[in-house]
């Protein structure tokens, strides 16, 4: 019964990511601003969606969105 549950988790999984466009994601862009508001104005966000989130994985980031512009 798991190896089906698992089986059936990862059909859903590799279809969802097949039909979602790289970079698409439903809240993308509300992680990109998060990064380009720390890269940009060296400040954590006070009322986006994403507040919540810890912030070194978007310090990491932003420190290479000011480096390259990018953070593909």
């Amino acid at each position: 019964m798991i190896g089906l549950s698992a089986a059936i988790f990862v059909a859903f999984a590799a279809a969802y990511e097949i039909a979602t466009p790289f970079g698409q994601a439903p809240d993308e862009r509300a992680h990109f601003g998060y990064v380009q508001l720390l890269a940009q104005h060296a400040q954590l966000p006070l009322n986006i969606p994403e507040r919540q989130q810890p912030p070194l994985y978007y310090l990491l980031a932003a420190a290479l969105y000011r480096l390259t512009g990018s953070i593909a």
